[in-house]
């Protein structure tokens, strides 16, 4: 079951469990204190893990690990060094060289916002 927080009047938090979609707004501790449902404290303890989104490594326009070496070339010949891991996964440095190597070989990216390939 997810945590709920509440924040009571002197400013200290309560956590309670309940069933998803179902913690009220308010509540009530043993003292009698009423505490009102605090969403910056529930979602507060969230912390990225990322330092980053690039580089961001593409399994979708990959090629065979065989084949990393030749991708390498024919990126470079097309304007748009890439590399490749060991696994055949291209590394992209930043969202401009994604656009300008999507484009340069005719990928599209169906679900990508706006500035996407």
């Amino acid at each position: 079951m997810p945590t709920y927080c509440y924040r009571l009047p002197d400013g200290t938090i309560e956590e309670r469990f309940y069933p998803m979609g179902k913690a009220p707004q308010t509540i009530r501790t043993e003292d009698g204190q009423i505490g009102k449902r605090d969403y910056s404290a529930e979602h507060g303890r969230f912390k990225n893990t990322r330092t980053a989104t690039w580089p961001m490594v593409s399994v979708a326009v990959g090629v065979h690990p065989s084949q990393r070496e030749e991708a390498m070339r024919e990126a470079a010949a097309m304007g748009v060094p890439t590399e490749f891991n060991e696994n055949g996964d291209a590394i992209f440095r930043s969202a401009k060289h994604r656009k300008a190597f999507c484009r340069a070989f005719g990928f599209y990216d169906k679900n990508g916002g706006y500035s996407d390939p």
